[in-house]
């Protein structure tokens, strides 16, 4: 295997991937998804584990702007894929963006798909096994570096890699037909590799050389998917900004994210989630009060306790605030350099005020 690595090296090493130097830092789809200042717009992410959506659920998550189903939907043993003959995780995700899509036309649906991590409940997998899991990720001393469980990682160093990953993004973008899914989550946007510690170390040479795979990779994905989908194809990046690509997730939304998140403006779609959070806690204050400061044509918040449909996303529709008028802001936020605090205000006559820390958020609703 250190034999395979020294090959990667040499010769088959993706190339610097400013590959697209033309396109602009943002690229918002010609026909973005449906924004609304009249309350805080939305976004949903989440899936049923237990088994495939119901008409109930369908129905619900077509309501949202954007419904991202999750990558154990109808998967509750988290079984592995054996055969491209059999249904695997690919077919229940559009499965679930079909029911989806059956009710509402105008949502953007949503295939979710890791970057990086190579879940073996997924057709993909079975392009890494044998000979093959030379395109997986190898440490230093050449031995098959794992995720957890069963699940592997890319050599997102290597073209094949690359190759096999937007073979499966076709896949979800037209199996279940014209339509159907609109676009893709790409999970793990913001991965580096250790070079020095963990279980996966790996010579800094590689992992350059893989961070720019890595980059090319999620280029390539949003190429594809306008081709597509040249309308309405959205790529939705986790936690990081990529040349070119037109929206992400800040998945742990937090004081340190809004600078950047207030520069997306014009640029791209924006995701906010709060992490672990339940309507009402500190950490939904804060969350909802950075949203509002920030928050721009195109962005959408959410919050929730993990990633099932039963972990808070059933329970958005019930937020009380979410259903409050809010209105078109009146200007972007104003900082005051003495106070170190943000404020802005809306339509409705809602006022948001947050510190720099976050420390103390503040929203005075109109009602």
């Amino acid at each position: 295997m250190i034999g395979i690595l020294a090959l990667t090296l040499s010769s088959i090493l993706v190339t610097n991937c400013n590959c697209f130097g033309g396109l602009a830092i943002g690229a918002l789809p010609p026909s973005p998804p449906p924004f609304s200042w009249d309350t805080i717009p939305l976004f949903m992410h989440a899936m049923n584990q237990s088994g495939p959506l119901n008409d109930t659920a369908a129905k619900y998550m077509s309501t949202f702007p954007m419904a991202t189903v999750e990558k154990f939907q109808d998967n509750p043993k988290e079984t592995v894929c054996t055969s491209q003959n059999e249904e695997c995780q690919e077919d229940k995700i559009i499965a679930a963006c079909k029911k989806i899509r059956s009710y509402s036309s105008e949502t953007r649906t949503i295939f979710y798909l890791n970057s990086d991590i190579l879940f073996p409940q997924y057709k993909l997998a079975l392009q890494f096994t044998g000979d093959n899991q030379k395109y997986l990720l190898h440490n230093k001393d050449g031995k098959l570096c794992k995720h957890s469980g069963n699940a592997t990682l890319l050599d997102l160093s290597q073209n094949e890699t690359i190759n096999f990953f937007l073979d499966t993004v076709k896949y979800a973008m037209t199996a279940g037909g014209d339509g159907v899914v609109d676009g893709l989550f790409l999970d793990g946007g913001s991965t580096t590799l250790s070079t020095t510690e963990g279980s996966c170390i790996v010579t800094s040479e590689f992992a350059k050389a893989w961070e720019n795979g890595h980059i090319y990779q999620m280029e390539q994905v949003q190429k594809l998917i306008s081709s597509i989908n040249k309308d309405r194809g959205i790529l939705i990046v986790n936690n990081a900004d990529v040349s070119g690509v037109d929206a992400r997730m800040f998945e742990k939304f937090q004081s340190g994210n809004l600078t950047t998140f207030m520069n997306e403006k014009n640029d791209r779609i924006s995701e906010c989630h709060g992490e672990n959070t339940v309507y009402g806690s500190g950490n939904y204050i804060r969350t909802v009060a950075g949203f509002l400061i920030g928050a721009y044509e195109y962005s959408y918040y959410a919050y929730s306790e993990g990633w099932t449909l039963q972990s808070g996303w059933d329970e958005l529709w019930e937020c009380k605030d979410c259903h409050k008028s809010l209105g078109e802001p009146l200007s972007d936020a104003t900082y005051n350099s003495q106070t170190k605090v943000y404020s802005r205000e809306f339509k409705s006559g809602t006022k948001v005020y947050i510190d720099l820390d976050w420390n103390y958020p503040c929203i005075k609703w109109s009602d």
